[in-house]
């Protein structure tokens, strides 16, 4: 692989054993190292690979927000957020969908801790009102 680097040559078997010890990745938890992307929109396909390409007998036009459009669409893409009525209020909680790949379900729990840490300030810090 890298003939002309000089780390490599010469090297005894001791050292070539020692390197792949303090290199070797298996014990590695493999489920930390795999990222999985269930969005079609996202994944990286190969050429000719995606759903909508026309080898696979799609349109052959990629979604709106696919990287291959990147620079390409000059269309407003606006996400979906809840409304806000009134100042301070928030959305009904019948509104919230369920979220549509990891990345959301973990924005959604970190936004689900900083409500539940808001709240509890309120009811029970210095200023708030204290529960009965």
């Amino acid at each position: 692989k890298n003939p002309d680097d000089e780390r490599y040559w010469d090297q005894s078997q001791q050292k070539c054993l020692q390197y792949a010890v303090n290199n070797a990745e298996n014990n590695k938890d493999l489920s930390e190292l795999i990222r999985t992307i269930r969005d079609d929109e996202e994944y990286p396909w190969p050429p000719g690979k995606a759903p909508w390409s026309l080898e696979r007998g799609g349109s052959g036009i990629a979604p709106v927000r696919n990287k291959e459009n990147f620079g390409r669409n000059t269309i407003d893409i606006k996400d979906e957020k809840p409304s806000i009525h009134a100042a301070g209020s928030l959305p009904n909680p019948d509104s919230i969908k369920e979220p549509k790949n990891r990345e959301e379900a973990e924005q959604m729990f970190i936004l689900g801790e900083r409500l539940i840490s808001c709240g509890l300030k309120y009811f029970g810090g210095e200023t708030g009102n204290k529960l009965s």
